[in-house]
């Protein structure tokens, strides 16, 4: 796979990208297939930033700036307290967003379990509050994930990249 060009259109690569997806997914890649993924998903993610027209903060990869509209079910418990219901406004792999009746303080902890697709194993991960704005009485919250095991990051890397594939085939 390589950088969309006259030979390959973008259809072509992102139909071709989609099988490593899915192949990587299933842990079937060779260590060049996987490097050759890895490389595909930055290159993707890069385009879509610049469409998108975000700027990397240094040293970060597109990848982990890359946010996608993504709605799902999500519970939340900020610094410990009863756990909430929410829904997702949009996700990446460095945190999320959703609208919720509370207005925390920035910097409040938090514990999120994601409710997956498919009926997958919910994904749970922890964070904290980077931004607060109201919005007729609730409030769009965003959240940065705290450091995430290479399983947890790798979860969440594919269903923010399941989402781009899903707008493809739109």
């Amino acid at each position: 796979m390589t950088q969309v060009d006259q030979k390959m259109g973008l259809k072509d690569w992102i139909k071709e990208f989609a099988g490593l997806h899915e192949h990587a997914r299933l842990g079937v890649l060779s260590l060049p297939e996987r490097q050759q993924y890895l490389h595909a998903r930055e290159e993707l993610a890069t385009a879509l930033l610049t469409a998108q027209r975000l700027e990397l903060k240094g040293g970060q990869m597109a990848r982990q700036s890359l946010r996608v509209q993504r709605t799902m079910q999500i519970d939340l418990a900020l610094d410990d307290a009863e756990k909430i219901r929410a829904m997702t406004l949009d996700l990446s792999i460095g945190g999320f967003a959703a609208m919720i009746g509370l207005n925390p303080a920035v910097g409040t902890a938090a514990k999120a379990t994601f409710k997956m697709p498919k009926g997958d194993v919910p994904l749970e991960t922890t964070g904290h509050v980077v931004n607060v704005r109201e919005h007729n009485s609730i409030f769009r919250v965003s959240f940065a994930f705290e450091e995430m095991n290479n399983e947890v990051r790798e979860r969440m890397s594919f269903l923010v990249f399941d989402t781009v594939l899903e707008t493809f085939k739109a």
